[in-house]
C-alpha cells in the first residue's frame, strides 16, 4: 500500500513507541477507525429523540 510519506512516518513513530512492527501498528490504526465507524452506524440506526419533548413554549 502506497501512503503520503508524513502518514507512513507517523504510523512508524508510533509503531516504535508501542513496540510493534509497522504492519501491526497499520492493522492496530485500521480496526480502531473500524471499530469507530461500526459505532457511529449503530447510532445512526437509533431512532430520533422526539425534539418536541424538550422544547417548551412560553
Amino acid at each position: 500500500m502506497r501512503l503520503p510519506p508524513d502518514l507512513h512516518m507517523a504510523l512508524k513513530l508510533s509503531a516504535v513507541r508501542n513496540r510493534r512492527t509497522l504492519n501491526a501498528e497499520f492493522v492496530f490504526a485500521l480496526e480502531g477507525y473500524a471499530a469507530t465507524i461500526s459505532e457511529t452506524e449503530k447510532a445512526s440506526d437509533q431512532p430520533a429523540s422526539n425534539p418536541d419533548a424538550s422544547t417548551t413554549t412560553l
